[in-house]
């Protein structure tokens, strides 16, 4: 069977931004295979195979064992069992305008599109994400529009944080890449009035709400219209940005400009918003801003100033709240620690690392409160350390420069190691490079000893206890079990295991990964460790009745001889 070669054609924006009208406009054309669910739904179903989190297709050998790994990425957040809801249902949600529900028809037969996806799949020679993708779409297309001729292009809002396009354009080398540029007023507006319709809560309220408790969101919405321009000057091949009021009042001039950048004819559909041939809704084209008169006074009369001040206080929610930092303190006491001490111990340690000012979570990717952790332990005790995990190497150096007296172990993959290149960006030969080039400057400490190696050998390479280990490698079953298994066994019995990346199950959040959580479930009940947990990070606003993501100090609780 020949493969298909069908290119992601990636729209990105904040939310509210337009990416679900620009699909409908670009749904029907011949050459691109476009649907305007996907701005909700289906992009959430290839998350695995998007920039964000590298693809998990390089992990086994065998085909089969492959095949699995595919399946797990599209049923990723259940959002492959939401194509299956929409089967049976017989329609599609379609939000229109923040309050305006169009439920488009929709006919599938699920399961027969399942099968012929993993059949499809199960031919291919390299399951890469470029790959993957162009057979997702290719079946999608089969099913859903069969008589319709192959299209070179898929539309797809891959699951990305705003910051990753770069990544983005290394993992599908034929991708292009749309951002919408939207007014940061009409943003906030829009949101707004879609929470308040969906939640039964006033605008006004819903504003108050985003501005404090979501200010992670909004902080990087508005520096994405930075980035973006910046991508779209380095890569105008590659990348390109739309005006939201242009694309929705100035459509027949946008839509040519579009279809030249990727290279499909101009035909009538593209100006148009609509679903298999049917306009969805004539607010799709032409003008799609929310009147003015039906604009609450709360955004109506927002200034320019107004705008700014907003800025400044998601700005500020990058410094930790007093409550936030006392919560902190608490969870450092329970260890016997002095939170203010282990940060003014870190703040001295900064400078020989060659960083300017105090400690904050911002000054590099990798920073949280893990540092401000390991600078509460007394150093007296410590002469040897373990670190699982190296990556560049920044926590090993600092652990190098705050003991300077001890062993300092660290242990990654080896560098051809298939996991190892498939993750991170490590795709890209210079980011690889520069990575290793970062790791080995922050090694070059006497008192570190680098081994690359599976931390599953561990035991094999390396004997005695450690006074410190601190564990960052893999964080999925069953990688976390055997190097929690490994450092139990090589912990001093008096000594500090510190787990990175820890979330701790929510009723109202079934997404994230627990495995680290369930790993310890049973070593607690049994009385083999006692574990507290403390905030990674102290400047992202957890969602409601959610801690976020934790750092678990663990120590040994004495066994009876047998």
């Amino acid at each position: 069977m020949k493969q298909s070669n069908i290119s992601p054609l990636c729209l990105c924006g904040s939310q509210v931004s337009g990416k679900g009208l620009l699909a409908s406009l670009l749904n029907g054309h011949p050459d691109v295979l476009s649907f305007s669910f996907w701005h909700d739904f289906m992009a959430s179903a290839l998350c695995y195979l998007s920039a964000w989190k590298p693809p998990m297709l390089y992990h086994f050998d065998e085909k089969t064992e492959k095949m699995c790994d595919v399946r797990a990425a599209l049923s990723c957040a259940g959002r492959w069992n939401h194509l299956e809801g929409f089967a049976r249902q017989g329609y599609i949600p379609f939000t229109v305008s923040g309050d305006n529900i169009v439920k488009l028809p929709f006919k599938l037969d699920f399961y027969a599109l399942d099968k012929a996806l993993m059949d499809r799949l199960s031919t291919l020679e390299h399951l890469d994400a470029q790959s993957v993708f162009s057979e997702m779409h290719s079946v999608l297309g089969e099913h859903l529009m069969p008589e319709a001729p192959r299209p070179t292009w898929g539309v797809s809002m891959p699951q990305v944080d705003f910051f990753r396009f770069e990544t983005l354009l290394q993992t599908y080398p034929q991708a292009k890449v749309v951002y919408i540029m939207r007014d940061t007023q009409e943003v906030l507006y829009a949101h707004c009035k879609r929470e308040a319709f969906t939640r039964q809560m006033s605008i006004e309220d819903a504003l108050e709400e985003l501005t404090t408790i979501k200010p992670d969101w909004l902080r990087r919405m508005l520096k994405a219209k930075d980035v973006a321009a910046r991508f779209a000057n380095q890569h105008p091949d590659r990348f390109m940005t739309i005006k939201f009021t242009d694309l929705v009042c100035d459509t027949a001039t946008v839509m040519p400009r579009l279809a030249a950048w990727i290279g499909i004819e101009d035909l009538p559909c593209l100006y148009k918003g609509t679903w298999n041939g049917v306009e969805i809704d004539k607010r799709l084209t032409g003008s799609v801003l929310d009147k003015s008169e039906n604009t609450p006074a709360e955004f109506a009369n927002m200034t320019s100033k107004d705008i700014a001040d907003i800025k400044t206080k998601i700005e500020q929610a990058g410094t930790p709240s007093e409550t936030a930092i006392v919560s902190q303190a608490a969870r450092f006491e329970k260890m016997g620690w002095d939170y203010k001490k282990a940060l003014e111990k870190t703040n001295a340690i900064l400078p020989l690392l060659g960083i300017a000012g105090t400690f904050h979570e911002n000054m590099y990717e990798g920073a949280s409160q893990h540092w401000l952790a390991l600078a509460a332990i007394v150093p007296e005790k410590v002469r040897r350390i373990l670190e699982i995990g190296t990556f560049s190497g920044d926590t090993t150096a600092f652990l190098s420069a705050l003991f300077p007296h001890a062993q300092i172990v660290t242990c990654d993959l080896p560098d051809d190691s298939q996991r190892y290149i498939t993750s991170y960006g490590r795709q890209n030969p210079e980011k690889k490079r520069a990575l290793e080039e970062q790791r080995e400057k922050n090694l070059s400490a006497k008192n570190i000893t680098f081994i690359q190696k599976n931390s599953f050998l561990l035991p094999q390479y390396i004997s005695g206890t450690f006074d410190i280990i601190w564990m960052d490698g893999g964080h999925n079953y069953p990688d976390v079990a055997f190097d929690l298994c490994n450092s139990w066994h090589m912990l001093a019995d008096d000594g500090i295991l510190l787990c990175d990346d820890i979330f701790i199950p929510q009723p109202e959040n079934t997404s994230k990964n627990h495995d680290s959580y369930n790993v310890f479930l049973p070593l607690i009940r049994d009385n083999i460790i006692d574990v507290n947990y403390m905030l990674k990070r102290l400047c992202v606003a957890p969602s409601p009745g959610l801690e976020g993501k934790m750092i678990a100090a663990v120590k040994k609780i004495p066994q009876s001889s047998i």
